[in-house]
C-alpha cells in the first residue's frame, strides 16, 4: 500500500486536534496569500477555493453574511462529500409540489425509451487516469424549430442558430427567447460545448429531464425560460420539479446554475421570499445568481435577460484557464458581451443574498463581475463551494471513467493494488498541478483500499471499495469520496 495506517493515524489525530481547537476558540484561519482583502470598497467576497481573484473577507468573521475561512473547523468533511457519488442528505423543503404537469405538457411529451447499449461490448484496456471534460452546459426550454427529442451538441452560437433557426450568427434578434440569448451570452463568455435539450414549454415534463441522463457526462444545467414565467403557480411547480430531478440520482454529476425572478429586489428577497425560486432547497447541486443582466439589439431598447447562461459560460471559461479547483469569482470573473445589470446592489445587500448563499452579480472597477461562488448546500462543509463541488464531480467522474477495464478484471489483490496506484498517480498530478491545498502529498491527499473493511461474500462478488480525500481549501482538511464499482460484471461466467 502507498498509503501507510499510520498517515491515516495522522490524519484522524489532526482532525480531532483541530476540532478542539475550534471548541476552544482558536482562530487557525490564518492568512492565506492566495485570498486577498479587496479593499473596503469592494464588498465581500467569499469564494471558499483558493482563487487569483483578489477579493475574500479575511476578517475572519461570518457577521456580514461571510465565511474567512472557507473550511470545516474539524480538518475533515465527512458530511458534505457525495460519497459514492449521490448527496444521501439533500432535501426538497418543497415536497409536496406535485408533479403532474400541465395542460401543454400532456400531448408533446416524447414517451420514446432511450436505446439501450451493452456496455460489455467492447472491451476497455487498463491504463492511466485523466481528468474528462466537463465543461459542457445543457440549456433545457423550448426552441422555435426542432425535429430534436434528445440532447443535440454544438459548439458555438452559429451552429444553435443553424439547428433550430434562431436570428442571425450575429447574435439573437430583439424578439429572441430566453434560450437563444442564454446560448449566445453562453459562448460570448467562454463556454465551448453546450447540449440543448428541446422541451414542449419552459416547464419541463419529467420524461423531459430523465432524458439529460443521456448526455453521458458531467455538466452544468441551464434552464433559461424558468425564471421569467409569470404565473406564480406554474412558476412553483417549474422550480419544484428541477428541485426534485437535480437531487436525484440520475444527476449526480449535474450542477444547476439557476437565477431568480427579474426585478426582485433585496429585500424582497430576504424577507419575503415569496417569490417560488430555489432558495428553500439545500443542495450543493445548485448555484443561484442576482440580478439580470442588460444587453443591446440594433436599433432597440436594452433588454434585461436572466444570467444563467452567461454565468455558465464564465465558469466554464475559468475552468478551462485556470482549473475547475479556482473559484470562478472574482476580477476575473468578468462578462463580456453585457451592458451592466438590471439593478445595481451595495455591499450591505450582496451581504444580505450571500447570507442565503445567493450569488450576487456586480459591477467593480467599471466592469461587470461575479461576485460569489457558493452553492445552496446549507450545511458548513466544503461542498458549499461552486469549485469544491465541480473538482469533486470531476475527480469522482475521471476515476469512474478511467478504470472500467475493471469490468473484465477478476477482483483479486493484485488488481487492487493496481487500481490504487492508478488512483494516486492520478491524484499526485493534480498535486504537482497545485489543484491542492498542502505542501506535502500527505497533506493534500490520500487514497485507501478497503479490502479490510469488505467481507468475503462482497469481495467474491466482485465488490471493490476506495476511499479518497483530497484538500481543497486547507491542508489536511479533507474533503471525502468513496469509489465503489463491482469487478468482472462482463466476464463470461458473470451472474
Amino acid at each position: 500500500m502507498k498509503r501507510s495506517a499510520l498517515k491515516r493515524k495522522y490524519i484522524s489525530l489532526l482532525g480531532a486536534l483541530l476540532l478542539v481547537a475550534s471548541a476552544a476558540g482558536c482562530d487557525y484561519s490564518g492568512a492565506d496569500d492566495k485570498l486577498a482583502d479587496a479593499g473596503p470598497d469592494a464588498g465581500v467576497l467569499d469564494t471558499g477555493g483558493r482563487s487569483d481573484a483578489a477579493g475574500s473577507d479575511a476578517t475572519g468573521s461570518d457577521a456580514t453574511g461571510s465565511d474567512a475561512t472557507g473550511s470545516d473547523a474539524t480538518g475533515s468533511d465527512a458530511t458534505g462529500s457525495d460519497a459514492t457519488g449521490s448527496d444521501a442528505t439533500d432535501v426538497v423543503d418543497d415536497a409536496d409540489i406535485s408533479d403532474t404537469g400541465d395542460a401543454r405538457d400532456a400531448d408533446t411529451a416524447d414517451t420514446t425509451p432511450d436505446p439501450v447499449e451493452d456496455p460489455c461490448e467492447n472491451p476497455i484496456a487498463p491504463g492511466p487516469i485523466h481528468d474528462i471534460d466537463i465543461s459542457a452546459t445543457v440549456f433545457v426550454g423550448p426552441v422555435p424549430v426542432s425535429g430534436a427529442q434528445r440532447p443535440v451538441e454544438v459548439d458555438s452560437y452559429a451552429a444553435y442558430q443553424s439547428q433550430f433557426g434562431v436570428g442571425s450568427t450575429a447574435g439573437p434578434p430583439a424578439d429572441a427567447d430566453a434560450m437563444a440569448w442564454s446560448v449566445y451570452l453562453y459562448f460570448e463568455n467562454g463556454g465551448e460545448r453546450a447540449f440543448v435539450a428541446p422541451t414542449a414549454s419552459d416547464v419541463p415534463t419529467s420524461v423531459e429531464l430523465e432524458r439529460l441522463a443521456g448526455i453521458g457526462e458531467p455538466a452544468m444545467i441551464v434552464v433559461p425560460g424558468l425564471s421569467g414565467i409569470q404565473d406564480a403557480g406554474e412558476r412553483a411547480l417549474a422550480y419544484g420539479r428541477m428541485g426534485t430531478f437535480i437531487q436525484g440520482a440520475q444527476a449526480t454529476d449535474l450542477l444547476w446554475i439557476s437565477d431568480l425572478p427579474a426585478g426582485l429586489s433585496v429585500e424582497e428577497i430576504t424577507t419575503t421570499q415569496s417569490f417560488n425560486a430555489p432558495v428553500t432547497i439545500h443542495s450543493n447541486r445548485v448555484a443561484l445568481y442576482h440580478p439580470w443582466l442588460k444587453v443591446s439589439t440594433a436599433g432597440a431598447t436594452p433588454l434585461e435577460v436572466a444570467p444563467s447562461g452567461a454565468v455558465a459560460g464564465v465558469i466554464a471559461r475559468l475552468g478551462l484557464e485556470r482549473g475547475i479547483w479556482t473559484a470562478p469569482a472574482g476580477p476575473t470573473a468578468t462578462f463580456q458581451s453585457i451592458d451592466g445589470f438590471a439593478q445595481a446592489l451595495d455591499n450591505s445587500e450582496i451581504s444580505d443574498l450571500l447570507s442565503l448563499n445567493i450569488n450576487a452579480l456586480r459591477v467593480l472597477s467599471g466592469a461587470p463581475v461575479i461576485w460569489g461562488a457558493r452553492t445552496l448546500e446549507r450545511d458548513d462543509n466544503h461542498m458549499k463551494y461552486v469549485s469544491v463541488r465541480r473538482f469533486a464531480t470531476l475527480i469522482d467522474a475521471s476515476m469512474r471513467a478511467g478504470v472500467r477495464d475493471i469490468f473484465w478484471r477478476v477482483n483479486d489483490a493484485s488488481l487492487r493494488q493496481e487500481l490504487e496506484e492508478r488512483m494516486d498517480d492520478y491524484m499526485s498530478g493534480l498535486f504537482r498541478s497545485g489543484a491542492f491545498e498542502g505542501a506535502s502529498a500527505g497533506q493534500s491527499y490520500f487514497v485507501q483500499d478497503f479490502v479490510n473493511s469488505t467481507s468475503m461474500p462482497d469481495i467474491q462478488a466482485g465488490k471493490l471499495t476506495f476511499e479518497y480525500g483530497f484538500a481543497p481549501i486547507r491542508p489536511a482538511e479533507f474533503h471525502l469520496g468513496r469509489f465503489e464499482r463491482t469487478v468482472g460484471s462482463c466476464l463470461s461466467d458473470s451472474p
